[in-house]
């Protein structure tokens, strides 16, 4: 059992538990894109390693060292998703599969070195928190855009990298974190919300909303 493996397994659950008190093995199966006997192998593994607990038919719970673990392959993935775009110019729906990699070095010097260089960022370029050295992670920020009301101003501050191509989409239209935009209209029965960017409209279905996070400015 190599250690990418270990990492990637602990890195999903975390991502999934910040959702949910129980992570079932078939949403691990799901997001990992692997087989349900392969998930439950690797479970009982990680479980007689102390990284998580296991309860048959209900699902796992990462353990403190587990969610350490998966604190860390975050933190690396993330400061590395810094250093693409800021250092390497790389568009923001390129980065997460290249962070993909780089996230299973192993040296903790240059894991320090990187996050000097950048300035000790506390978010990614999609607006995710990056953990500190000692495991300590903000709260995720914003709501959803799909809740905003017409009207209403807001600013983006994270979207969603599971879906490179709705990423590349959206920064070819500018809705990116630290964007400015209005809610100009909505239709009814969850139609196609009417946005505003820098003077530009655009429709967004309810796909993209469920990407997009945002601040709502108070009126």
């Amino acid at each position: 059992m190599s250690t990418k493996t270990i990492e990637d397994y602990l890195k999903h659950i975390y991502q999934l538990q910040e959702h949910t008190d129980q992570v079932t093995t078939s949403a691990i199966a799901q997001r990992m894109d692997v087989s349900a006997a392969s998930v439950t192998d690797m479970i009982k593994k990680l479980s007689e390693r102390g990284y998580l607990h296991y309860t048959p038919y209900r699902g796992v719970e990462l353990t403190p060292e587990g969610r350490g673990l998966a604190l860390n392959v975050l933190r690396k993935h993330r400061l590395w998703e810094v250093f693409l775009v800021e250092y390497l110019d790389f568009p923001l729906h390129q980065v997460h599969e290249e962070a993909e990699d780089l996230e299973h070095l192993p040296s903790t010097e240059l894991v320090q070195r990187l996050d000097k260089l950048l300035g000790y960022p506390r978010i990614d370029p999609h607006g995710d928190p990056i953990p500190t050295a000692d495991g300590t992670i903000e709260d995720q920020h914003g709501r959803l855009l799909a809740h905003a009301q017409p009207g209403q101003s807001a600013r983006i501050v994270r979207v969603s990298d599971t879906n490179p191509e709705l990423l590349r989409y959206l920064e070819s239209i500018g809705l990116v974190p630290h964007t400015e935009i209005q809610i100009k209209s909505r239709a009814p029965f969850e139609g196609p919300m009417v946005v505003e960017v820098d003077g530009v409209e655009h429709s967004l279905g309810n796909t993209v909303m469920n990407h997009i996070f945002v601040n709502i400015h108070p009126r």
